[in-house]
């Protein structure tokens, strides 16, 4: 572990940050460009170099190899005076002594500290979900697994149809696997799109080979001879089946562990401020792990922009966060969804446009004359205009059905 001098300029600052995800190489680029001579410690538990978690799947398609979906290279750090920990994982923090405390019990000292640790798979009590060839997609080392596991193998199963479950499932199929997906909700893809435009996703999913079976529940996993047996109730019956690999796709979870019992204001996340600090002074959380305005955002895009904030305040900045519009896309080959901002508000008006016989289903949410959301399916030509008009909550009366033009 490299020994800090110990600087007599307050102006020299240590910095150091937990997490090498979006929020972590987003604030360390940040704080480089604010502060030349700082002191950068960037802290992973993996094995691998930073990467962009966005493009596991191409990953797991076969599409890329590892290096190809890092942020940076290797040599970019030391150019950078950003000393990076790998596969060293962080165990507590001396909030006291201003040190943060690996697993093999060395110590790290900081003056400020950024927790971006990000979130891990949510396991659901499904008996047998720990079965060997049960996998989850979060890290690269996952993906290599699951690479090595469906060789020569024929079939697949994802429990989750969620935007992760959908895009590992076109994945699968591109490596050659017959593939089902399993949700649980009644529709697919329930957080970003509505029951109607559903329809018209499966139908596309449909028509590129991936087998959807909603509002259905696994209800176990077993092991056989050569394959993994399945039990899947839905409405009306109940079908055991076989595949050669599960990939359990249920959503995220936060890991609150490394701030219990500090001091550390706590709900779902780690509670930040407008400038994403917490409750104690110098130490900041972005990414997954925090939780602003009572918002757990979970998403890559905001990750990114909330690291660069926490970097820019860490960096002796007065940046505020006010939030962000949410922003998802579906990497499908051939299909094109984008959802944009708030489409559950439920007293917001609904303008659409559809299209069955080319797989079109456009539709904005308009709240006092203001664009709050939307779902473009099949053409998203006007994505950046109403992006923008959602952002700077441009009045569309009399405009609306234009824009779906």
């Amino acid at each position: 572990m490299r020994r800090y001098r110990d600087f007599k300029n307050d102006l020299q600052m240590k910095i150091v940050i937990i997490g090498a995800g979006a929020a972590g190489i987003s604030a360390a680029e940040t704080i480089r460009k604010k502060k030349s001579d700082w002191e950068i410690d960037l802290v992973s538990d993996e094995e691998f170099l930073p990467y962009y978690r966005p493009r596991l799947i191409d990953l797991l398609a076969g599409k890329a190899e590892k290096e190809g979906i890092y942020i940076h290279k290797g040599g970019w750090y030391k150019e950078n005076n950003i000393f990076l920990h790998l596969s060293k994982k962080i165990v507590g923090i001396d909030i006291g002594n201003k040190k943060v405390v690996f697993a093999d019990s060395t110590q790290l000292e900081y003056d400020k500290l950024l927790i971006a640790t990000g979130s891990y798979p949510n396991s659901p009590p499904i008996p047998g979900v720990n079965t060997e060839g049960v996998f989850t997609v979060r890290t690269i080392r996952d993906v290599l697994d699951i690479r090595e596991q469906v060789k020569n193998k024929r079939s697949a199963v994802v429990i989750g149809g969620g935007l992760l479950g959908l895009e590992s499932a076109n994945s699968l199929r591109q490596s050659g696997l017959d593939v089902t997906v399993v949700e649980h909700s009644p529709y697919i893809l329930h957080r970003q799109i509505d029951e109607e435009g559903s329809v018209f996703l499966k139908d596309c999913l449909e028509k590129i080979g991936i087998r959807l079976l909603s509002g259905c529940d696994t209800k176990s996993i077993s092991k056989g001879d050569d394959s993994i047996g399945i039990v899947i109730s839905g409405a009306n019956e109940t079908e055991s089946s076989v595949a050669d690999i599960i990939l359990v796709s249920a959503g995220i979870k936060i890991d609150l562990s490394l701030v219990r019992g500090k001091g550390i204001n706590t709900n779902n996340g780690i509670i930040v401020n407008d400038n994403l600090e917490t409750n104690i002074r110098g130490i900041f959380a972005a990414g997954d792990v925090s939780e602003h305005r009572g918002i757990i955002y979970g998403l890559w895009t905001t990750a990114l922009e909330q690291g660069r904030i926490a970097g820019e305040n860490i960096a002796d900045g007065s940046v505020v966060y006010t939030g962000t519009t949410p922003f998802t896309k579906l990497k499908v080959v051939g299909i094109d969804l984008v959802t944009l901002g708030d489409i559950k508000d439920k007293e917001s008006k609904e303008f659409k446009i559809t299209d069955k016989l080319k797989n079109i289903y456009k539709k904005i949410f308009v709240k006092n004359g203001i664009v709050v959301g939307a779902i473009l399916l099949g053409d998203t030509g006007k994505m950046t205009q109403i992006q923008k008009l959602i952002k700077e909550k441009t009045n569309v009366s009399g405009q609306e059905q234009n824009l779906l033009s």
